[in-house]
């Protein structure tokens, strides 16, 4: 027992020697530890590690020190270092389209390189400026926006990243800048894409949050189609089943109840335009589905008052008009967003517009 003690505390002298020191070890064959910077090898490491630090850091010093490892380390003077330090040049002077197009060119041309995650880094940082709002330079006279370039940026490091915490950053950053933009379908896009790549954990039940409010706020009202609200809340009561205590803290339960009012004041406002278009007899049909399919929603009270008015409606056999009239419902449906006259109680049918 004394032994294996003084085995730790000389380990830990060691590694705290080493740090004190600032220095770099490995075991050498021979048993013994020596300093990389030692071994034309690993000064070669040390080098390199210096440099990607400060690319990582945006230590202006980075270029230069690309520059200086080729000049120390000629028999390492390859294409591959040509290639990166070409790309960074033109990414230090904020040339970024150029730069993305060259860096690009690096990561598919060298995959096993040192430097490849560094060109990653850098593709993923402009993909985030342009996505941000900075420009790009057209004929050195014209800065024009670059959301769309920073979309393709993304998607290309996504593509290549996969399940990688370097996908998952970069699909992020994607899925939250249409969401800044208010272009809602593409951020569930995105968010789905990334619950189909991680279904489970933390980041399984925020992209199910985020499917829910970004289909949730893609609705733009009841002359609209409705069938982001039946998505909306299939993936809110799905939350609510699979995580009840989060669900409950994030008021999931009240967004359900919400989305079911929004449902059910989408088919009154159908039933009101066929009342006032004087169709009493296709607004009685869908005040009646309101007060079958929501009877406690806030619409189904205004469905009642509305009958009230209306009456009882008596229909007449019908006419050459009334034929027309309901061979041209299939029109106003379509219009109007709705696909189906009657819906089961609590209805979770798509409408399509």
């Amino acid at each position: 027992m004394t032994i294996r003690r003084w085995n730790v505390y000389g380990l830990v002298f060691l590694l705290a020697a080493m740090v004190c020191f600032a220095d770099t070890w490995q075991l050498g064959q021979a048993g013994q530890w020596q300093s990389l910077s030692d071994d034309p090898n690993g000064a070669y490491v040390l080098a390199i590690n210096d440099v990607n630090k400060k690319i990582a850091t945006g230590d202006p010093g980075a270029l230069e020190g690309l520059k200086k490892l080729k000049q120390d380390f000629k028999d390492v003077n390859t294409p591959e270092i040509d290639a990166f330090i070409e790309a960074m040049s033109l990414y230090v002077k904020k040339n970024w389209s150029k730069a993305t197009k060259k860096l690009q060119e690096f990561v598919r041309l060298y995959p096993e390189s040192v430097f490849y995650p560094s060109a990653e880094e850098q593709l993923f940082s402009i993909g985030t400026a342009f996505l941000n709002g900075q420009n790009r330079n057209v004929l050195w006279i014209l800065w024009l926006p670059a959301f769309d370039e920073g979309v393709n940026i993304m998607r290309d490091v996504a593509d290549r990243a996969g399940t990688t915490p370097m996908g998952y950053r970069t699909l992020l950053v994607l899925a939250e800048s249409y969401e800044k933009r208010e272009k809602f379908v593409e951020a569930y896009l995105v968010w789905s894409e990334m619950n189909e790549k991680w279904p489970t954990g933390e980041i399984g039940q925020r992209t199910l949050l985020r499917m829910a409010q970004s289909v949730h706020a893609a609705y733009r009202g009841p002359k609209y189609d409705s069938s982001w609200l039946n998505t909306a809340r299939t993936y809110d009561e799905e939350l609510n089943k699979r995580y009840p205590q989060q669900a409950s803290q994030l008021n999931v339960p009240q967004t359900i109840d919400m989305i079911v009012e929004q449902e059910a004041y989408k088919k009154f406002t159908v039933a009101r335009y066929y009342e006032n278009a004087d169709h009493l007899y296709a607004g009685t049909l869908y005040y009646d589905a309101v007060l079958k399919g929501w009877p406690d929603s806030q619409s189904a009270e205004m469905a009642r008052q509305a009958q009230a008015k209306v009456g009882p409606f008596e229909p007449k056999p019908k006419s050459v008009n009334r034929k027309l009239f309901d061979a041209g419902n299939v029109v106003l449906d379509s219009w109007f967003g709705i696909g189906y006259l009657f819906g089961k109680p609590g209805n979770q049918e798509s409408e399509q517009g």
